[in-house]
Order: structure tokens, then C-alpha cells, then sequence
């Protein structure tokens, strides 16, 4: 399975004292659809810091970035989720109760 994380989308307020376009959400997913046509999809929010002397042009950051925003949160346990989804492909793709045609049926 190639199942892989997909940021979605990013809700940003609009402007702060730091600048324009401050991330408050990443909304994130993650599966194959080539394996499932599900995926797993969460989000992290971000609480505006307008002491922070980080702070990153929006048009700067990269997804390397959010990555690691992303789980230096605590609020994504990766290992947990890509267990979840191995679980439910499994399931989908051996399935324990199935519904046959009726053998009496063309």
C-alpha cells in the first residue's frame, strides 16, 4: 500500500500585526485512493501569536514546514492514523461478510 498525507487546504486570517494571510488551520488527509476511495481527514489548529519573531510570509511558507507544525502539535498521532487506514483497506479489500448473487439466479 501507498498510502500518502495530503494537505488539503489552510484557513489563514485574513491580517494580524505580523502580516496577512496567518495560518490558523491546516486541514490534512491521508490514504491511496487507488488502493480505497476513502481517506482519513483531520485538521490542526494554530492560535495567533502576535509575539512570535518566527513568523514566515505566508508566500514563504513550505509543506515541509506545516509538516513539522503538524506534528510537533501533539495533536497528530501519524502512527495511530496510518494504522486506522491500513485497518479499514484491509477490511475493504477483505471483507469478512459479502453478499453473493443467489446461486439460483442467471
Amino acid at each position: 500500500m501507498a498510502a500518502t498525507w495530503k494537505i488539503e487546504s489552510m484557513d489563514c486570517k485574513a491580517n494580524t500585526v505580523l502580516g496577512s494571510n496567518y495560518i490558523i488551520t491546516v486541514h490534512w488527509s491521508y490514504g491511496d485512493p487507488d488502493i480505497v476511495p476513502d481517506r482519513i481527514w483531520g485538521g490542526v489548529n494554530f492560535k495567533v501569536n502576535e509575539e512570535n519573531t518566527n513568523f514566515i510570509p505566508f508566500e514563504q511558507v513550505t509543506e515541509e514546514m506545516v509538516w513539522d507544525w503538524i506534528w510537533a502539535s501533539g495533536e497528530v498521532d501519524k502512527t495511530k492514523i496510518e494504522e486506522q487506514w491500513v485497518g479499514y483497506a484491509n477490511t475493504i479489500l477483505n471483507p469478512i461478510i459479502v453478499k453473493p448473487k443467489l446461486p439460483w439466479l442467471p
